[in-house]
């Protein structure tokens, strides 16, 4: 989840949205309800959030991609002893592990929930799940009214008529390839050597 957010581990270090994420919980905490709502509007514009389905939801009720505790340990850690001389071997070294770079944020994937279904010509199924899952949307092994998109190849079956009873956007794998070609420059988990 993080490589997604972060172009490398130094971005990670020094990363904004988890701090972001600690200050909306100080100010949950504090009950600073507005000074929280702003924040949580942050997150949930990067996409590190979704917000909340509870009824009349708040911005501060968003939820988060990286909760509160894991966030301060992330932090801690990369600011101990230990996290920055890793940091200082890596770069002596030349190793420069990558992310996503937060391009996940303008991906048309951002936040929604896709299923692949049939053959797809152009790639194996897990990689077209690995793009979306790399482009911040969820992925799912069935069709459900809070699907977004079907991706359908040759020998989609009872997905793609569940997906068109219930008025699901159904994509064909050239479609759905064009929409990845408006965001290729999102490498592949296995392109990019996420850390």
């Amino acid at each position: 989840d993080l490589a997604q957010f972060h172009d490398d581990l130094a971005a990670v270090a020094d990363s904004a949205l988890l701090r972001d994420v600690v200050e909306l919980d100080r100010l949950r905490e504090a009950k600073k309800k507005e000074e929280a709502d702003e924040v949580g509007r942050r997150l949930i514009a990067a996409v590190f959030a979704k917000p909340s389905k509870k009824k009349n939801p708040n911005d501060r009720d968003a939820v988060l991609v990286i909760g509160p505790v894991a966030a301060r340990a992330v932090i801690a850690w990369f600011a101990s002893d230990i996290g920055l001389g890793v940091l200082k071997r890596l770069k002596q070294l030349s190793i420069h592990p990558r992310g996503g770079g937060g391009s996940a944020a303008d991906s048309p994937f951002a936040g929604k929930t896709c299923v692949i279904t049939g053959t797809l010509e152009s790639m194996a199924r897990s990689e077209a799940q690995e793009k979306v899952r790399g482009l911040g949307g969820n992925v799912s092994s069935s069709v459900s009214r809070k699907t977004d998109y079907v991706i359908a190849g040759p020998g989609a079956g009872s997905k793609l008529d569940d997906a068109k009873s219930l008025g699901v956007t159904v994509l064909s794998e050239n479609e759905f390839l064009a929409m990845l070609g408006g965001v290729a420059s999102a490498p592949s988990d296995a392109q990019a050597g996420l850390f």
